[in-house]
């Protein structure tokens, strides 16, 4: 009987993934790589563990059959994920709803500071996401909402990803309300943008975990990216600044904290149905609540069916 045996693997985020399941069955596993073999990576086990194995990742490559929405950026430790452009297609067409068919959407769902600090909206720090001034206002998130959402959402899960970006985008709001001393209206996703921005920050951790060596200077130097980006981005004059801020910071806190759990637990689809649904619960709460002026949802009168 051979010493080891090798479990060949596509690419590099295939056997990390690989990995991480053989790790949570106890099976001991080395990472290899062949770069001019057969295949570019695998997995050396013990040959006693085989059946194990085979068996542990073909769970586990059940569980996940049909998640294939990504595409690997092997140079950045990342993948990206195209379900982001569902998400800009999706404040395109609220952004259509409020300019041609229902322009009182509009008004009840901007973030108005009087209403929300004296009336207790608070759910316009979350239907303010949804809206957009003009063209100009709507293309400039979505262009740069494609890129920073599809590689917050590969790297966090699709729907984790979105929900806490969403939240971010909140805080930024809620952060905006505190800075402007004068009544403050708001609408728009930049806080929302600049929040999953602010989450790949401390995707660095995971890259210093991964490459020991490297440590401190990978940290280093993906947090100064992201806070380049955040100047060239968020600290526009002619953007609210505030609320680029709050969602920004609120997206570091969250981006540390998820960058500490496994990328396969946050893309297990149990976990992005259950944030899906929270984040659909979410919006339909602070829309209905929008629509009835806070009041137990009136959709009848509101759609004309009454």
């Amino acid at each position: 009987m051979p010493q080891w045996h090798i479990i060949p693997a596509s690419n590099r985020q295939e056997v990390m993934d690989w990995s991480l399941v053989l790790t949570s069955q106890r099976i001991e596993a080395e990472i290899l790589a062949f770069p001019d073999g057969r295949a570019p990576y695998g997995l050396r086990i013990n040959p006693l563990d085989r059946l194990r194995a085979m068996q542990a990742i073909l769970r586990f490559q059940k569980e996940n059959k049909g998640w294939h929405w990504h595409q690997e950026l092997p140079a950045m430790g990342l993948r990206y994920d195209w379900s982001a452009w569902g998400w800009c297609l999706l404040l395109s067409v609220f952004a259509w709803l409020a300019w041609e068919v229902r322009p009182e959407l509009q008004q009840m769902g901007m973030l108005k500071s009087q209403e929300v600090l004296r009336g207790g909206a608070w759910w316009q720090t979350i239907t303010a996401v949804m809206l957009h001034g003009d063209v100009a206002h709507l293309a400039s998130n979505l262009t740069s909402g494609i890129i920073i959402l599809g590689l917050c959402m590969g790297r966090f899960g699709t729907t984790p990803a979105l929900l806490i970006a969403l939240i971010c985008g909140a805080m930024g709001n809620v952060w905006s309300l505190w800075a402007h001393d004068e009544p403050y209206r708001g609408l728009g996703a930049s806080g929302m943008i600049m929040g999953a921005l602010g989450m790949m920050g401390p995707h660095a951790l995971y890259l210093m975990r991964r490459d020991t060596k490297a440590g401190f200077r990978i940290v280093v130097s993906g947090m100064l990216a992201v806070i380049m980006l955040f100047s060239l981005w968020g600290l526009s004059p002619q953007s609210d600044v505030a609320a680029h801020f709050g969602g920004f910071v609120s997206g570091i806190a969250w981006g540390a904290v998820l960058s500490l759990c496994p990328e396969n637990q946050l893309r297990a689809p149990r976990l992005n149905l259950l944030c899906g649904l929270m984040m659909m619960f979410l919006l339909f709460w602070a829309w209905g609540m929008a629509l009835s002026g806070g009041r137990p949802w009136i959709w009848r009168q509101w759609m004309g069916w009454g």
